[in-house]
């Protein structure tokens, strides 16, 4: 993983296409390494804000704003259909 990172340092590399290597290989290294690893050597070489530019993570944040816009409009929706309506007005 550190050789990735060195190539992605080294070689001349647009930062878009860079961004979507480095999620790319982070991707991939989770399926051989542990989360916690991976997270610490991307803090450690400070890589977190190229990621979030990648396509790969904007996609699963739109994909992510886009559920949770449901999940409130579900709720709201449900919200309004269990108002109870006032039935009347007692008087003591």
């Amino acid at each position: 993983m550190h050789q990735c990172i060195h190539t992605a340092r080294t070689h001349p590399i647009a930062r878009s296409p860079k961004a979507d290597y480095l999620a790319g290989m982070v991707a991939l290294s989770e399926l051989v390494y542990e989360s916690e690893t991976i997270s610490d050597i991307i803090f450690k070489e400070g890589l977190m804000d190229i990621i979030r530019e990648s396509s790969l993570i904007q996609y699963f944040k739109q994909e992510g704003y886009e559920k949770l816009n449901a999940w409130f409009e579900i709720c709201r929706i449900t919200s309004q259909s269990n108002q109870q309506k006032p039935i009347g007005v007692v008087r003591i």
